[in-house]
Protein backbone atom coordinates (compact mmCIF):
# COMPACT_ATOMS: atom_id res chain seq x y z
CA UNK A 1 0.00 0.00 0.00
CA UNK A 2 1.26 3.42 -0.90
CA UNK A 3 0.91 5.74 2.10
CA UNK A 4 0.89 8.88 -0.07
CA UNK A 5 -2.41 7.68 -1.54
CA UNK A 6 -4.12 7.14 1.82
CA UNK A 7 -5.17 10.76 2.25
CA UNK A 8 -6.70 11.11 -1.23
CA UNK A 9 -10.19 10.82 0.29
CA UNK A 10 -11.06 7.53 -1.42
CA UNK A 11 -12.65 4.53 0.23
CA UNK A 12 -10.00 1.99 1.18
CA UNK A 13 -11.37 -0.72 -1.15
CA UNK A 14 -11.43 1.67 -4.11
CA UNK A 15 -7.96 3.06 -3.43
CA UNK A 16 -6.48 -0.43 -3.04
CA UNK A 17 -8.15 -1.68 -6.24
CA UNK A 18 -6.76 1.26 -8.20
CA UNK A 19 -3.27 0.79 -6.75
CA UNK A 20 -3.29 -2.92 -7.63
CA UNK A 21 -4.86 -2.47 -11.07
CA UNK A 22 -2.73 0.47 -12.19
CA UNK A 23 0.65 -0.08 -10.49
CA UNK A 24 2.50 2.35 -12.79
CA UNK A 25 0.11 5.20 -11.90
CA UNK A 26 -1.01 5.44 -15.54
CA UNK A 27 -4.55 4.69 -16.73
CA UNK A 28 -3.94 1.96 -19.32
CA UNK A 29 -4.78 -1.67 -20.01
CA UNK A 30 -1.69 -3.26 -18.53
CA UNK A 31 -3.39 -6.56 -17.71
CA UNK A 32 -4.81 -9.38 -19.75
CA UNK A 33 -8.62 -8.93 -19.71
CA UNK A 34 -8.96 -12.72 -19.96
CA UNK A 35 -7.54 -12.99 -16.42
CA UNK A 36 -10.36 -10.93 -14.90
CA UNK A 37 -12.60 -12.16 -12.07
CA UNK A 38 -15.52 -11.08 -14.29
CA UNK A 39 -15.61 -14.15 -16.52
CA UNK A 40 -16.57 -16.32 -13.53
CA UNK A 41 -19.67 -14.24 -12.81
CA UNK A 42 -20.61 -13.15 -16.34
CA UNK A 43 -23.03 -15.97 -17.30
CA UNK A 44 -25.12 -15.70 -14.13
CA UNK A 45 -24.98 -11.90 -14.17
CA UNK A 46 -26.26 -11.73 -17.74
CA UNK A 47 -28.99 -14.27 -17.02
CA UNK A 48 -30.15 -12.21 -14.06
CA UNK A 49 -30.02 -8.91 -15.96
CA UNK A 50 -32.01 -10.47 -18.81
CA UNK A 51 -34.97 -11.03 -16.51
CA UNK A 52 -34.86 -8.16 -14.03
CA UNK A 53 -38.48 -7.28 -13.30
CA UNK A 54 -40.23 -5.95 -16.39
CA UNK A 55 -36.96 -4.67 -17.87
CA UNK A 56 -35.19 -5.96 -20.94
CA UNK A 57 -31.46 -6.41 -21.43
CA UNK A 58 -31.19 -4.50 -24.70
CA UNK A 59 -27.46 -4.18 -25.13
CA UNK A 60 -24.16 -5.64 -24.07
CA UNK A 61 -20.76 -4.62 -25.34
CA UNK A 62 -17.81 -6.93 -25.06
CA UNK A 63 -14.42 -5.65 -23.93
CA UNK A 64 -12.93 -5.66 -27.43
CA UNK A 65 -14.23 -4.41 -30.73
CA UNK A 66 -12.59 -3.37 -33.99
CA UNK A 67 -11.82 0.16 -32.84
CA UNK A 68 -10.53 -0.41 -29.32
CA UNK A 69 -10.64 -2.10 -25.96
CA UNK A 70 -12.37 -1.28 -22.72
CA UNK A 71 -11.56 -1.93 -19.09
CA UNK A 72 -15.21 -2.72 -18.46
CA UNK A 73 -18.19 -4.63 -19.79
CA UNK A 74 -21.23 -2.49 -20.66
CA UNK A 75 -24.89 -3.47 -20.34
CA UNK A 76 -28.07 -1.52 -20.93
CA UNK A 77 -31.47 -2.36 -19.42
CA UNK A 78 -34.75 -0.57 -19.98
CA UNK A 79 -38.39 -0.91 -19.07
CA UNK A 80 -39.83 1.30 -21.78
CA UNK A 81 -40.16 1.32 -25.53
CA UNK A 82 -38.33 4.61 -26.09
CA UNK A 83 -35.17 2.95 -24.78
CA UNK A 84 -34.24 5.21 -21.95
CA UNK A 85 -32.84 3.17 -19.13
CA UNK A 86 -29.69 2.29 -17.26
CA UNK A 87 -26.17 1.80 -18.55
CA UNK A 88 -24.27 -0.61 -16.32
CA UNK A 89 -20.50 -0.65 -16.45
CA UNK A 90 -18.78 -3.59 -14.73
CA UNK A 91 -15.04 -3.11 -14.32
CA UNK A 92 -12.72 -5.91 -15.35
CA UNK A 93 -9.97 -4.48 -13.13
CA UNK A 94 -11.81 -4.94 -9.83
CA UNK A 95 -15.32 -6.00 -8.77
CA UNK A 96 -16.93 -2.57 -9.04
CA UNK A 97 -19.84 -1.31 -11.12
CA UNK A 98 -21.24 2.07 -12.11
CA UNK A 99 -24.90 2.59 -13.00
CA UNK A 100 -25.95 5.71 -14.92
CA UNK A 101 -29.01 6.77 -16.81
CA UNK A 102 -28.62 6.56 -20.56
CA UNK A 103 -30.48 5.98 -23.79
CA UNK A 104 -30.16 3.77 -26.81
CA UNK A 105 -30.62 5.65 -30.02
CA UNK A 106 -30.86 4.65 -33.64
CA UNK A 107 -28.96 6.72 -36.21
CA UNK A 108 -30.31 7.76 -39.62
CA UNK A 109 -29.10 4.45 -41.12
CA UNK A 110 -31.05 2.42 -38.58
CA UNK A 111 -27.94 1.36 -36.67
CA UNK A 112 -28.24 1.22 -32.89
CA UNK A 113 -25.93 3.73 -31.22
CA UNK A 114 -24.39 2.26 -28.10
CA UNK A 115 -25.44 3.73 -24.78
CA UNK A 116 -22.75 5.26 -22.60
CA UNK A 117 -22.00 5.54 -18.92
CA UNK A 118 -22.72 9.30 -19.13
CA UNK A 119 -20.24 10.21 -16.39
CA UNK A 120 -19.28 13.70 -17.54
CA UNK A 121 -22.33 15.55 -16.29
CA UNK A 122 -24.54 15.27 -13.26
CA UNK A 123 -28.10 14.50 -14.20
CA UNK A 124 -31.14 14.69 -12.00
CA UNK A 125 -32.08 11.03 -11.44
CA UNK A 126 -35.34 9.91 -13.06
CA UNK A 127 -37.55 8.70 -10.19
CA UNK A 128 -39.22 6.22 -12.57
CA UNK A 129 -35.87 4.40 -12.93
CA UNK A 130 -35.22 4.15 -9.17
CA UNK A 131 -36.85 0.70 -8.74
CA UNK A 132 -34.92 -0.68 -11.73
CA UNK A 133 -31.69 0.82 -10.38
CA UNK A 134 -32.29 -0.87 -7.01
CA UNK A 135 -32.98 -4.23 -8.69
CA UNK A 136 -29.84 -4.00 -10.84
CA UNK A 137 -27.73 -2.97 -7.83
CA UNK A 138 -29.05 -5.97 -5.86
CA UNK A 139 -28.20 -8.32 -8.76
CA UNK A 140 -24.64 -6.97 -8.88
CA UNK A 141 -24.17 -7.11 -5.11
CA UNK A 142 -25.33 -10.76 -5.05
CA UNK A 143 -22.42 -11.46 -7.40
CA UNK A 144 -19.95 -9.65 -5.12
CA UNK A 145 -19.73 -6.62 -7.39
CA UNK A 146 -19.88 -3.35 -5.46
CA UNK A 147 -21.94 -0.58 -7.04
CA UNK A 148 -20.07 2.68 -6.56
CA UNK A 149 -22.25 5.64 -5.60
CA UNK A 150 -21.83 8.72 -7.76
CA UNK A 151 -20.19 10.71 -4.97
CA UNK A 152 -17.44 8.05 -4.83
CA UNK A 153 -16.85 7.54 -8.56
CA UNK A 154 -16.59 11.29 -9.14
CA UNK A 155 -13.69 11.68 -6.69
CA UNK A 156 -10.29 12.60 -8.16
CA UNK A 157 -7.36 10.18 -8.13
CA UNK A 158 -4.54 12.75 -8.03
CA UNK A 159 -1.60 10.37 -8.44
CA UNK A 160 -2.81 8.92 -11.76
CA UNK A 161 -2.06 10.21 -15.24
CA UNK A 162 -3.86 9.49 -18.52
CA UNK A 163 -4.56 10.71 -22.02
CA UNK A 164 -7.48 12.97 -21.08
CA UNK A 165 -7.40 16.72 -20.51
CA UNK A 166 -9.22 16.56 -17.16
CA UNK A 167 -7.95 15.17 -13.85
CA UNK A 168 -8.47 11.43 -13.43
CA UNK A 169 -11.53 10.42 -11.41
CA UNK A 170 -12.29 7.01 -9.91
CA UNK A 171 -14.63 6.27 -12.83
CA UNK A 172 -11.86 7.14 -15.30
CA UNK A 173 -9.41 4.83 -13.51
CA UNK A 174 -11.68 1.77 -13.45
CA UNK A 175 -13.88 2.34 -16.54
CA UNK A 176 -11.89 3.50 -19.57
CA UNK A 177 -11.39 2.91 -23.28
CA UNK A 178 -8.16 2.40 -25.21
CA UNK A 179 -8.44 3.32 -28.90
CA UNK A 180 -6.38 1.11 -31.20
CA UNK A 181 -3.43 2.88 -32.86
CA UNK A 182 -4.90 2.22 -36.30
CA UNK A 183 -7.71 4.71 -35.70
Amino acid sequence: MNTRHEDAGLRDDVREAIELSLPDDVVDLTFDPNDSYFWDVQPKLEAALAKVGSAMLLYERDVQEDRGSWSYFLYFVSTDADRTGLAIGVSLLAPFAVITESAMEVDEDGVVVAPSLSTDETLEPDPDLAPLRQQVAAILERRWITVLPEEEWRKPVPWLTWHGPKPVRVVDALFFEVIDAGE
